[in-house]
Parts: C-alpha cells; structure tokens; sequence
C-alpha cells in the first residue's frame, strides 16, 4: 500500500488522501410552480475534502466554481514541488 492510502496515526483507521481531492455535484429537478411547466434544477456542489457545500442555481457557475477550487488547488501543488 502506498503512504497516501495508510492508516493516519492522527484519525484512528480514517485514510490519509492528501493528493486526493473530491468533489461531488448533487442535481435536483424541483417541480416547477403550480406542478406546471419545466423543473427548475438546483445544483448542490459539495468539497469533500473541505467539508463544504454550495446551492447553485444554474450549471455555468457551478462550472466557474469547480474550475476556480481546481485552479487553486493546482496552483498550490505547484507551490509544494517548487
């Protein structure tokens, strides 16, 4: 097993994924107002690795979102190997 997918001293059996990084995108189709109409979708983006989540209406800022937290996420692997 490599050192990324130990066992963490610090977490008890919970395995360490430091190059890992997870995202999950969650959509819902509300039914439109009155039951009539086309179902509005509700975008839920959730960082697993933060622990964080964000409601989003539409899928270009859900889109915007990712590729901003991918961009730091590179520009700080970047920082590490220099």
């Amino acid at each position: 097993m490599t050192a990324a997918f130990m066992p963490s001293l610090h977490t008890g059996n919970r395995l360490v994924l430091d190059d890992v990084h997870s995202f999950v995108l969650r959509v819902h189709l509300n039914p439109a107002p009155g039951g009539r109409g086309i179902p509005r979708p509700q975008f839920n983006l959730e960082d697993v690795n933060e622990g964080t989540s964000q409601r989003m209406q539409n899928l270009d800022e859900v889109l915007q979102e990712l590729a901003s937290r991918i961009e730091l996420i590179l520009h700080s692997a970047n920082g590490r190997m220099q």
